[in-house]
Formats: C-alpha cells, structure tokens, sequence
C-alpha cells in the first residue's frame, strides 16, 4: 500500500509539473511564430518543473529558465506562460547559456511590482560573472519615488556582496561567489538572508522605509526610477526566480534543482 501511495503521488507531481512544462513550450511557440525548444531543452525544463513543484508552485510568482536562445524564448514564464512576459530593452545579449547584459542599457522589465507581493519574498538569480569589478543589479527593484535600492541580489564596485540600502555601503551582507545561484529571502518586515547555492551566507535588519513601490521587479538591473532602470549589469545569468518566502530547505531544493538543470543542459 505504501509503495503504491508513492507511485500515486509521484505520478501526480509529474503530470502537473508537465502540464506547465508543455504549456511553457507553446506559449514559446506562439510568442515567436515558429521557435521550439529541442529535445534536451525541453526534458531539462521538465526536469526542473518535476523537481521545484513538491516546494509549492503556488508560491512561485516567476521562473524564468532562459532556455531556447532567443529574446522571445527567453521572456516566457515557466509557472504562468501567458502572464509577466519579460519586456526587453536596450542591449541583452541571447544565447545558449541565457541573458547577458551590457552594463549600460540593457535590462527585463517583468511586470510584477512590489505592491503586488507578500509581505515576504525572494529574488533569486543563477548568475555567472565576466571578469570585470562592476556587477550591479542581476535582479531586483527599487522605491518609485526615491529610487534607492532597497533590496536585490546586487554587486558593489568594491567587490561580490549583496547589500539592502541606497548604496552599496549600506549594510553589507556578505561576498559571493560567482558562478552559483543567490537568493536574497525578505523573511520578515525587518529581515533580510542572502543564501548562495542554498547556504544561509548573512542576515541583516532592514533599514529602508516604504520599500513597496508599483515598479517593475527586473532583470539585469535593479529597478526603475523616471521610466529606466538602474544600475546595470554586464554579468550573466542563466535563470531568475520571483516567489513568495521560502524556507532554508526549500531554497536548498530549488538551488539542487536549478544545478541539474544547469548541468541537463549542458550549461556546466
């Protein structure tokens, strides 16, 4: 009875994992006109949703799994593919290993703002550096109407370190590395943790006011202020998550799962 229950259950997570994997894969279908995912893209997407759906896939706003190679592929939404499509400008590069910014103007607009989250959440990146010093905003938001930083796996100028503040020498967390996958879990009103490939790394109090705006979470750069986007990256990265707060094992999870995903396609 017991084995049969698993078999059950198992075979229901992987029918409603592959139900969003196979409803991602059309909606790129239809977004660009003629573009699929390949095979070995494809059984990797699948892989990953099989593996972060047990976590909840209610509690995830956005994944993006950058997979396909293209600008429009790479703008679909793994957990809803017709809501939050990823709005590009300026200059990203698309390829294989995913989106690549200029540091200067290029940046995703995702659509999802502060006001529209929880009280708690996490922005997270799988994110590979390019050699220089100025890494600045893989992903995160910012006040609309002061336009500070107030949370976001962000780079500083003196080195890898995320930091919640208007500055990068407001309250430091703690220095990464890169390649790897980070997440910053606002787990309270007042808390923030920076976990690097599913290891707690820091903790700190939150020190900014009013950090709810209706700006644009984005990707490759911070957030918004008059219309553009802040503090650009010339970094990669090779998937983002935008979800309500997770638990440390369920990040640890999500981080197990986005390695082998790394790995399926060949990435890593």
């Amino acid at each position: 009875m017991k084995i049969l229950l698993t078999l059950i259950l198992s075979l229901s997570v992987s029918q409603g994992a592959d139900r969003f994997t196979n409803a991602f894969a059309v909606r790129i279908v239809q977004a660009s006109g003629n573009q699929r995912l390949t095979p070995l893209q494809l059984a990797a997407t699948a892989r990953l949703s099989r593996e972060i759906f047990p976590i909840g896939w209610s509690k995830f706003r956005a994944v993006y799994p950058f997979v396909g190679g293209a600008a429009t592929a790479h703008s679909v939404n793994l957990v809803s593919p017709t809501t939050n499509q990823i709005t590009w400008f300026g200059t990203v590069t698309h390829n294989a290993a995913g989106i690549t910014g200029d540091g200067t103007t290029g940046y995703g607009s995702t659509g999802i703002g502060w006001n529209t989250m929880n009280a708690t959440y996490v922005l997270a990146v799988n994110a590979t550096a390019n050699g220089t010093t100025l890494f600045r905003g893989f992903i995160g938001l910012t006040d609309n109407t002061t336009a500070s930083v107030h949370v976001s796996s962000n780079l500083s100028v003196t080195g890898n370190e995320y930091y919640e503040g208007a500055s990068p020498t407001r309250v430091v967390v703690t220095r990464q590395a890169f390649p790897a996958f980070h997440a910053v879990v606002r787990t309270t009103s007042a808390e923030w943790r920076a976990y690097r490939n599913g290891a707690l790394e820091g903790t700190v109090s939150e020190t900014a006011t009013n950090p709810f705006g209706t700006t644009s979470i984005a990707i490759l750069a911070t957030g918004f202020t008059g219309g553009g986007a802040l503090f650009h990256t010339n970094g990669g990265v090779n998937l983002a998550l935008i979800s309500n707060v997770l638990t440390a094992a369920e990040v640890a999870s999500f981080s197990t799962a986005v390695q082998r995903y790394q790995v399926a396609l060949r990435r890593q």
